[in-house]
């Protein structure tokens, strides 16, 4: 999942108990839509963009644009 507030792409594991998440920091400083570009793309078989959350059965392809910021050198 994507964390605005934190600016981090998590990983959360839900336990037996679904009042408890445990979640993880994967990617941290990800800025996102650089550029206009779509953190999430969803393509079909023949790589056709899906946008109607009706039709996410089509889905095949997920593409993901990450960008993340460094410090300096």
């Amino acid at each position: 999942m994507y964390d605005a507030g934190r600016r981090a792409l998590r990983r959360c594991f839900y336990e037996s108990d679904p009042n408890r998440t445990t979640c993880v920091n994967l990617i941290e400083k990800v800025v996102t839509n650089p550029g206009g570009i779509p953190f999430f793309t969803f393509l079909d078989g023949e790589n056709n963009e899906v946008t109607d959350n009706l039709e996410r059965g089509r889905i095949r392809t997920v593409i993901l644009t990450l960008t993340v910021e460094e410090p300096r050198a």
